[in-house]
């Protein structure tokens, strides 16, 4: 994946441009639909940082190694 990283002047340009279109969507509608997403991968995630640690060594210790950086 190269997704070009998005900074806070690009971010800034997007939302003057989706307002000035009247297509930002209200802030409650973005929160429950972030909300809906936190409840579906939260478990997820936090259930792959508790793999056994026999997994590191097919998953050459890169679950363990990236589940402590996040």
């Amino acid at each position: 994946m190269s997704e070009r990283k998005v900074g806070p002047t690009d971010f800034q340009a997007e939302v003057e441009r989706l307002h000035a279109a009247g297509k930002l969507p209200k802030l409650e509608d973005l929160l429950s639909v972030m909300g809906d997403i936190r409840k579906e991968y939260a478990p997820k995630i936090l259930a792959a940082r508790e793999l056994p640690a026999e997994n590191e060594q097919e998953n050459g210790a890169g679950a363990a190694a990236l589940s402590k950086k996040i």
